[in-house]
């Protein structure tokens, strides 16, 4: 069970990659969603959203320019997750996937 675990959550976190830059499409993003549990997709962010804040600060480690652009970056891709995640609540939502939703809207707020 362990070991499934992990190939499923390495998976999710290399899959969700894919929306770490420039606009979100939306309909991926809620097949992404679809396709791992709840767990899978809180612990899948939290990595991904762990490893673009230390690449951020080590581009703003190098670079020692003051700028603040790499998180601002990080910000703006956090933001376009909530902003999906609440534009798909306000829509008729399968009752598991509305949990999903729920939850990890939650979450990202809480973490951030």
């Amino acid at each position: 069970m362990r070991i499934s675990l992990g190939k499923i959550l390495a998976e999710a976190v290399t899959n969700i990659a894919a929306f770490k830059h420039g606009k979100i499409n939306k309909d991926d993003y809620i097949k992404w969603l679809d396709s791992y549990q709840a767990q899978i997709i809180v612990l899948a962010f939290q990595i991904s959203w762990s490893e673009s804040i230390e690449t951020a600060l080590n581009q703003m480690q190098s670079k020692q320019d003051n700028s603040m652009q790499p998180l601002v970056e990080v910000l703006q891709s956090v933001e376009s997750t909530l902003n999906i995640l609440a534009d798909s609540v306000l829509e008729e939502q399968p009752p598991l996937r509305r949990k999903k939703i729920r939850i990890f809207n939650h979450r990202i707020r809480t973490q951030t």
